[in-house]
């Protein structure tokens, strides 16, 4: 439960400290300039996801938006190694200070670390009007490292991102958020009643933004009203290694793509089509092509 609106004083401060107005912020996230003033003013309050995203996008921790620690980063974000080896930092237990010897037996834990195993789930198709991380949504669950900052798992079915080293049956890690920076990797698709996400590289260019593979055989698919994006990849598990056939696949792909690249020069040139040209003539038509 939120008291005395800590949540919207935060989210304020943090705004103006990043000298942004309640106009920018809304083009910036996918929320009206009006909500961002009643999540301010304290009138509303937010979900989960929001409150997520809104972590993500200031670079603090949930907690810290909601008033519960002055401290604005997680634990995980914190460089314990700074902090035991600088003894300028007054440490405490219960009180007593922390020696020498305590601070010493601390850093050689973190040189070597215990793993830990968790488990994450895999998602499969996804149900409307449940949350993306429902039960029914899941395909399996596997095991993944606990420091790993995942909260889910797709596996890869295709070549569309062969280019980006992303083959056939690897199990791509996503932090769940529905909003990407331009150049991330995200887990997206097209809302329906059941629907899939696909791993695809988020791209925006003024004002459309497109998924795009990393395989030049497939097409940018624009980004419109019904697509729905829900993580931002943040690793990759691969079950087998590669091998041969990984490397044939990519040189075929590649020599596919040169071939047609030299034809198409073989014909410009044919043409007497100077380079300068042809890139007059490419630079004409995408911009019809956004109209």
């Amino acid at each position: 439960m939120l008291h005395d609106n800590s949540f919207g004083r935060r989210l304020a401060a943090l705004r103006k400290e990043k000298n942004i107005s309640q106009y920018k912020m809304a083009e910036l996230l996918p929320y009206s300039r009006g909500l961002i003033a009643n999540y301010e003013q304290g009138s509303r309050k937010p979900d989960f996801e929001t409150l997520s995203n809104f972590a993500d996008f200031f670079n603090v921790s949930a907690d810290y938006l909601l008033g519960r620690t002055n401290i604005r980063q997680s634990l995980d974000s914190i460089d314990l190694r700074h902090l035991m080896s600088n003894e300028n930092i007054r440490l405490t237990i219960d009180e007593i200070p922390l020696s020498r010897e305590q601070r010493l037996a601390v850093m050689r834990a973190l040189e070597e670390p215990a793993v830990y195993l968790k488990f994450k789930p895999v998602l499969g198709q996804i149900h409307a009007g449940l949350p993306v991380l429902a039960e029914q949504n899941w395909e399996s669950q596997v095991e993944i490292p606990s420091h790993t900052k995942a909260d889910f798992l797709l596996r890869v079915n295709g070549n569309s991102m062969i280019y980006a080293g992303i083959n056939q049956g690897d199990l791509a890690l996503f932090k769940q958020s529905s909003i990407a920076q331009s150049g991330q990797i995200v887990a997206a698709g097209l809302e329906d009643t059941v629907w899939n996400a696909y791993l695809k590289i988020y791209i925006q260019q003024g004002d459309q933004a497109f998924l795009r593979s990393a395989n030049p055989d497939y097409e940018d698919i624009l980004f419109g009203p019904q697509h729905r994006i829900v993580g931002v990849m943040v690793g990759l598990l691969r079950e087998q290694a590669p091998g041969l056939g990984d490397y044939l696949n990519l040189l075929q792909i590649k020599s596919t793509a040169q071939k047609q690249w030299v034809e198409i020069i073989e014909a410009a040139g044919s043409y007497h089509i100077k380079p300068e040209k042809v890139k007059a003539i490419l630079d004409m038509h995408w911009e019809l092509s956004k109209k």
